[in-house]
């Protein structure tokens, strides 16, 4: 019972981890027509855009 407990933990720290790592679309949409990028373009891997930790645009 314990190891269920354990792995059932596990696996929704993971999926914790990474939906904290996603970024917000809708504000990458915008600022993506301003870059002139794809839609689906992640927008804070551009150098020139800093992004929060839970994927928020803060700089330009």
């Amino acid at each position: 019972m314990n190891i269920f407990i354990l792995l059932i933990t596990i696996i929704v720290t993971i999926i914790k981890c990474i939906s904290a790592q996603n970024y917000n679309k809708e504000e990458c949409i915008i600022v993506n027509k301003l870059l002139q990028k794809d839609q689906s373009y992640n927008c804070c891997y551009n150098r020139r855009i800093n992004c929060s930790n839970d994927g928020h645009v803060t700089d330009m």
